[in-house]
């Protein structure tokens, strides 16, 4: 099951799904209040009898200075970002089934320090460690916790609210001179649900750059020829992490956003 928001692009209808030789069922429900999560997680066993995957996707992204930064849009970044996860999570510790998959969307502007970026980072921040330190809670049950954290991603309202010289200073960002696409991030996401997966836990993915970075219990070392097995490490894509500050020319500020 994912939860899905304003950081996805369109998704699949059910007949896409169909087509494709899948099923699906759609429920809408708002994740930052608890009985609507559990009554589509209800749903969802009641149609299929089992749940093997959470991805923690939806997000809003209200991104202006911060002095602009309302209490009321701080609330909602809470409500949505960290505390719709909280809400999945629990529940999932609740009703996943052993050796399941749960994949939790962060950002990789948690690393670049952006001006208007503070209350969203503020909350991907939050859902990294609760990447880092449930990995070992659900550990015991064989049930993987990784995050994703994307570069900046080409999503149909990406661009909304964004100057020129900003988005031109993200793509400077990328090794291929690019925003991401989003079949590439769900691409990570895909494998990480996948069986393949199994030894990845607490982690975060780097796609453009060499990589090693210490985290929680381990370490996940790669590169674009490979992987090494390791543990506890955030999935970073499109943009280097690294353990050091690095020196960086950031875009341009924001004059003031809302959305994704």
């Amino acid at each position: 099951m994912g939860a899905g928001g304003c950081n996805s692009p369109r998704p699949p209808d059910r007949a896409d799904i169909e087509v494709a030789g899948g099923s699906a069922l759609a429920v809408a429900a708002d994740i930052s209040n608890r009985a609507e999560y559990q009554a589509m997680v209800e749903r969802l066993l009641s149609e299929y009898g089992r749940w093997d995957v959470l991805v923690n996707n939806a997000a809003v992204a209200i991104t202006k200075p911060f002095p602009k930064i309302t209490e009321e849009e701080f609330d909602l970044s809470f409500a949505v970002n960290v505390k719709g996860v909280f809400h999945g999570l629990q529940l999932a510790w609740e009703y996943l089934a052993d050796e399941g998959r749960i994949i939790t969307l962060s950002s990789s502007t948690t690393a670049l320090m952006l001006p208007g970026y503070a209350v969203y980072d503020a909350t991907k921040g939050a859902v990294e460690q609760f990447t880092h330190i449930l990995s070992k809670e659900f550990g015991p049950r064989r049930i993987t916790v990784n995050a994703v954290s994307p570069g900046a991603t080409e999503t149909e309202t990406y661009r909304t609210g964004k100057s020129e010289e900003f988005l031109a200073g993200l793509e400077a960002m990328s090794a291929f001179g690019r925003l991401g696409r989003p079949a590439e991030i769900a691409a990570v996401v895909t494998f990480l649900a996948s069986d393949a997966a199994g030894w990845g836990d607490g982690t975060e993915h780097p796609r453009q750059w060499r990589h090693r970075m210490m985290a929680g219990h381990g370490i996940w070392s790669c590169a674009r020829d490979g992987w090494q097995e390791g543990t506890g490490v955030d999935f970073v894509r499109g943009h280097r992490r690294s353990l050091r500050p690095a020196r960086r020319r950031s875009p341009a500020p924001l004059a003031g956003s809302a959305g994704c």
